[in-house]
Formats: structure tokens, sequence, C-alpha cells
């Protein structure tokens, strides 16, 4: 019996049955760049936006062109004039009389009440990922901050009645029986919170892909006692049962490649159901589309296969280290880490380790990668067990290649839980490294929790830690040119530079890279690297490009290359994020 039939027949004995378990393809958006927020607005807010016509209407946000966009009667996306200068949408939700937009790239939340707009948690918030609303309470998820906050805007300056903490929280939604259900992409379950979110919490799911399990769950939804879980690496819906947290069902098909489409669903973002609950609107920012789906029927069975002739799957994560010969990938969807022979013509695959799972050696939620040059050793991250590892890797070039079950083995392993500084004070939340820069004797591991850069000899024995730039939003990716750090902050589309260890509070904002041309702004800068040269490498993946900078022996900013555009085919980019 295939896969698909048995996760059909076990979800039908699950949780409630008005929960829609399935649902059928209707209609699929095409065109739309960097489709990642969905939500259905009422015919008086829609008047109230000047958005033209009558009757609910579909609103689709985009954080590559920092839009929201409606969905005409001829299903093309058109701007919305009234919500121009957003700063990366990420997110939306409504209610009958309001609006909110998410704004990830301004750390606030913009309000749109009929005539008047205001904006909530300016100054409090870093990197917002979702917005939910209900009555006066709005909740909010910041990954930046590892949080999910409940603002009240019926209380004194908009005050925070509740906080909840986690590793990287990326969804929330209001039920109708009084819970906030919030989503963390990290450790790959969902929290109920009763009481509005000021309650008890219940915890659901683990990593994984059958009933109960989801792998980086994004976006919620939840209308009539039932939450929609856009289960990102597991490329479906998920139906819960907001009484008992019960798995229901699932919605689409994993699309095997990129492009497929018609019911196949490709990393989903964001769901949203119009005011009937009969159509749902699931955005695949990957994809630049928004796919259509009609709730109810039976399940949807296709074996999601047809890939074509020449198609190649592209399910390595943002991930990547490398050093000497050895490359270093993450594969999210198992959680796998793959190591391979640069030095071979193609790459050959030599060992991989991990896989999901709380035993030595397994990583739930890889978050880093780095390689010690000339030494057959990697490091490995993980934020959600809060871990950095070292390995080996030795490869016997004596003897022809061959991929070897036992050829990496785990060396030194460091429990970032219990992890203090030099001073013996513990940092205000576990490190959570999202980038190692090594060299030949130090590690550098750059801690989004507590912003900052952690220095390790090569036995992960701590040094000291760097200061990150106060007004830096969102590290994501860094690497060291001589004396000089280079950090990614895509929030704020810049680079930061500077920052050695003897003058770490000197930095520099650098917003535009140079060419004979003029200069090119960044836009979504996503990763960046050094040559063995000495020259930067910046991909921005809003521009589907990579920028090959002179080398220098200070870090420069002037272009030598440009390297991309859109497409599949070698030099060209879909959305580009690390470089190693």
């Amino acid at each position: 019996m295939a896969l698909v039939s048995i996760l059909s027949l076990v979800s039908a004995f699950l949780g409630a049955q008005d929960c829609p378990a399935h649902a059928q393809p209707l209609r699929q958006l095409d065109r739309i760049d960097g489709a990642v927020g969905t939500t259905w607005i009422s015919a008086d807010l829609r008047s109230a936006l000047g958005i033209e016509g009558s009757g609910e209407v579909l609103l689709v946000s985009s954080g590559e062109t920092n839009t929201v966009q409606w969905i005409d009667d001829k299903n093309v996306a058109q701007k919305i004039e009234r919500l121009a200068n957003l700063q990366w949408p990420i997110a939306m939700a409504s209610d009958e009389e309001a609006l909110l937009v998410a704004e990830r790239g301004a750390g606030r939340i913009s309000i749109y009440h009929g005539s008047t707009q205001f904006t909530l948690g300016e100054g409090v918030l870093r990197t917002p990922s979702a917005v939910a609303a209900s009555g006066t309470l709005v909740a909010v998820a910041d990954d930046g901050l590892g949080e999910v906050l409940i603002f009240d805007l019926a209380a004194p300056n908009n005050a925070i009645v509740a906080r909840h903490s986690g590793t990287r929280p990326t969804g929330v939604a209001f039920d109708e029986l009084g819970n906030l259900w919030w989503s963390d992409a990290a450790q790959h379950r969902l929290h109920c919170v009763a009481d509005l979110g000021r309650g008890a919490t219940k915890h659901f799911g683990e990593r994984g892909s059958f009933p109960g399990q989801y792998t980086e769950p994004r976006a919620l939804f939840a209308r009539g006692g039932c939450v929609f879980v856009a289960d990102h690496l597991n490329h479906r819906i998920a139906i819960v049962d907001a009484k008992s947290g019960a798995f229901i069902g699932y919605w689409g098909m994993h699309a095997v490649v990129p492009r497929q489409g018609d019911g196949r669903i490709h990393y989903p973002d964001s769901i949203a159901l119009n005011h009937d609950g009969s159509i749902a609107a699931i955005a695949e920012g990957f994809e630049d589309r928004v796919q259509l789906f009609t709730t109810g029927g039976d399940a949807w069975v296709d074996d999601g296969l047809g890939s074509g002739k020449g198609a190649v799957s592209s399910h390595f994560g943002s991930e990547s280290a490398c050093g000497g010969d050895l490359l270093a990938l993450h594969e999210p969807e198992t959680g796998a880490v793959i190591l391979f022979d640069t030095a071979s013509v193609p790459p050959y695959n030599v060992a991989t380790v991990g896989a999901s799972g709380a035993s030595p050696g397994r990583y739930p939620s890889v978050s880093a990668l780095g390689v010690l040059p000339g030494m057959s050793k990697f490091v490995i991250a993980d934020e959600s067990r809060g871990l950095l590892d070292i390995w080996s890797c030795a490869i016997d070039r004596t003897k022809p290649l061959f991929w070897d079950a036992f050829g990496a083995r785990l060396m030194r392993s460091l429990d970032l839980t219990k992890f203090r500084y030099d001073d013996g004070s513990k940092p205000a939340r576990v490190p959570r490294i999202v980038d190692i820069h090594i060299d030949s004797a130090w590690i550098y591991a750059l801690d989004a929790a507590n912003r900052d850069i952690l220095v390790f000899a090569n036995t992960l024995a701590y040094s000291l830690r760097i200061p990150l730039p106060k007004d830096a939003r969102e590290a994501v990716e860094f690497c060291r040119i001589g004396e000089e750090f280079v950090i990614v902050d895509p929030a704020s589309a810049c680079l930061w530079v500077g920052g050695d260890s003897r003058n770490g509070d000197q930095w520099r904002k650098v917003t535009a890279l140079h060419s004979d041309d003029g200069e090119i702004p960044l836009v979504r800068p996503m990763g960046v690297c050094a040559t063995a040269s000495g020259a930067l490498v910046v991909s921005d993946s809003a521009r589907d490009q990579a920028f090959l900078c002179a080398p220098s022996s200070a870090t420069s900013t002037t272009i030598a290359r440009v390297i991309g555009e859109r497409g599949e085919l070698d030099e060209q980019f879909w959305l580009p994020l690390s470089c190693a």
C-alpha cells in the first residue's frame, strides 16, 4: 500500500471529523514574486483599503517586492497603493475591521483599521515572523527574540500582557476556544496556551512526517475548531483538532522537484481560509505562487513523482561549509549532514552523519556548519538541542573513494544549554549558533540569540565574545577578512563590517556595493563568504545574484563580477542563500 494511503487511513481515525481532512486543488496563481503571506479580508475592509470591487478578497504579501497585493477577478495580483512603503511584509492577519501586517524589515506590526493606521512593537520587536489577533489582543511570533509576545491594545501603551519563550517561533493563531497556538520551527512542534495565551501550555508534535509529526512548521491558521499548519519541510498543510491537538489529516502532495504544482505543495509558508471556510490559499514563496484549494472531499491521491526528464531535486538546505577538499551540506528533510570530497569531479559523497533524534550524533535542527581547514574535521551546530559538535572525516586517498558509513566520527561535543562566559555568568538565552567561521586557530560562532560572536579554540575551549553592532537586527551569516568580520543583516538590508577583538564596538554599515556603473543597493542579502585571496562574496536572494568583490587586504565592496540571474542552469540562481 502506498505511503499516502496509509497516512490517509491513519488520519481517518484521529481527531474531530468536522475539520476538512482533505482538500482539492482549485487554481494556481503564478508569478507572485516572493509570495509569503496570505489573508482574506471582508468587503468593508476591502473598501477601507481602497480596493475596487465588492465582496471578500484575497491579499498576498511579498517579501521580495515589499508589497501587499490583492487578487482581482481575473486572478491577477494588483498592488494596493495604501500599503506602500512596507519593509519585508512577511505575514498578515485580519478580522472584519482591521488588517495587521508583520514587517520583518522594520521590526513592527502595522495595523490598518478603517481610515486609521498605526504601528505596534517598534523598539521591542526584532524580527517578527507571524501575527494574529483576537479582540484587543495581538500575538506576535518573533524568531529573532525567540519569543511570542501578546500585546493588549486596550491596555495603557499597548502593554505586553504575556510572553512565551521558544527557540524559533514562526507561527501564531487564536482559536474560537480561547487558546493561543504557536509553532516552533526549530523544535518541530506546536504549543497551545489556554486563556488567550495567558494560561497553561500544552505541547504537540516532534520531528517527522507521520501523523502528529512536523518538520519546521511555519504559519498557523485557526477556524471552526481546527488548526491548519503550514508544515514547511513536509510540503503539506496539516490539520489539527483544536480541542485535543490530534492530527486529523493533511492536504497537498509533496512537489518532488521545483515548479511542480497543481495540488503539489513545495515549501508552504502560510495558509488562510476565506470567511465560509470553503477555499484555502497557500503561499509558496520559493515557487513565487499561491495555490487555492477547495476544502473537503476525499483524499487526493497522486504519487507526485512526475518529475520530467532532466529535473533536479533541490533539497539541500541553507547550511553549508567547505575547507580544503571537504564540503559539508545539510539535507533538511532528513536532518542529515552530507560530506563530499571536492577533489573528485563531480564531488564524491564520502560520508553522511546525523539525522533527527535525541541520541549523540543526531541533529533535529542543524543551524550551522563549519570545516576546519586542512584538518579533516567539521563542526555542526544544532539549535534544537543546543549543541556544538566537532567531527572528524579522514579520507584515505591511497584507495579508491567510496561511501563509508563509519567514515565520520564524533570527537567533541559542547552542551550550549550549560554554557557560561569566562566570568562564570550565564547568557540571557541559550546560544543559537546560526553560522560558523573557522581559521587555523579559532572557531568563531555567530550567536543570534545573544547577539554575539563567540570565539572558541579548535578544542571547543571558550575564549571570548565579540558583541554585534547594537543596530543589527538579524545576523544570519558572517565571514572574516583580515582583522574584520562581515555580517549579513537581511532585515536591515545591509552588511556590518568591523568588530575585530580589539575594537568590538567599531562597525560600519554597508547598504550598497560599488561598480563602474554606480552603486548597487542590497535588497535581501543572505549569504557572505571570503575567497582564499580575501575577496568578499555576497549573495542577494531578492536579486537572484551573487557579487564577487575585488580582493583587498581590507574588506572591499567594489564589485569585480556579478554572477547569476533567476533560473536553474549553471550560474543561475533561485533565491540564493548561503555562501561558503
